[in-house]
This record gives structure tokens, sequence and C-alpha cells, in this order.
């Protein structure tokens, strides 16, 4: 599903995932119930310069949303249980002006409410990367747009 960059890609795809001062130390977290997808976002993510949790459903991803501060979220909506809408809805309420990256796979809507951008799989490197860019344009806590 996800392919990740190595020596043998080329350069431009290398470029994607090089460290972004404006991302730099910024927090994320990940929140999908494929292990593998978690895996390779992550990946990804570190390479940009971002710290990464990741949590494997919605459950976890509320305990840990509640109890750390993270700059931004990138939540898959299809999860068994507590469902990524469940976790945005909460995010909604609890920390609105954090910004929700919702990736997936399934959900065909460009926009989902209350989502800063809806991102599909596969993602595309320059378009995560402009989007989270994007994203966390502003300080920590500032209210976005």
């Amino acid at each position: 599903m996800y392919a990740v960059p190595d020596e043998r890609s080329p350069s431009a795809e290398r470029s994607h995932l090089a460290p972004d001062p404006a991302l730099a130390g910024r927090r994320v977290l990940v929140v999908d119930d494929d292990g593998q997808v978690r895996i390779v976002l992550t990946r990804q993510l570190r390479a940009l310069g971002l710290e990464v949790d990741t949590a494997e459903g919605g459950a976890q991803a509320i305990v840990k949303l509640d109890r750390e501060k993270f700059d931004v979220l990138m939540l898959d909506l299809d999860m068994p249980g507590v469902t990524g809408l469940d976790v945005l809805l909460h995010v909604q309420r609890a920390a609105p002006a954090m910004p929700v990256l919702v990736v997936t796979g399934t959900f065909e809507a460009e926009r989902i409410e209350g989502a800063f951008a809806v991102l599909p799989k596969p993602l595309d490197l320059p378009a995560l990367r402009a989007t989270l860019g994007r994203a966390l344009g502003k300080p920590a806590g500032e209210p976005r747009p």
C-alpha cells in the first residue's frame, strides 16, 4: 500500500522526506488500526522532523489526546470500536484548535466537517508535506482558520 523511499529511490522522491525546519519538533499522533500504515507513516513523518506517537485505535487515541499535547492529529476513519469520526468529535470538543488530517482509503468525501484536510491513501508525499506545512503554519495553540 505504501512505498518507503530508500537509497534506490529517485532523489526527487527522497527530497519530499528531507527534514523541514517548519515541522521540526512538532508532535503528531498517528491513529490507524493497520500496523503497517502506522509504521510507514511514522518513518515518513520522522524523516520530515516531526515527533511521532501512534495509537492503534480510537479508544487509545482519546486516552493519549487527553493526557498529552499534540500539534496535529493524523486519523484513519474506518476503525473498529471507537471510530475515527468518534475521535474527530472528541477533538472538536476537547482541542478545537488542533488540526486533524483525516487519512483514509475508503471515504470518498473531499471534506469532512471539522477536519483540516482529507488525504487519500496511499499518501502522496508532496501533498502530505504541503498539508502539514499549512496545518502547522501557526504556532501551537493559535486558532486555525
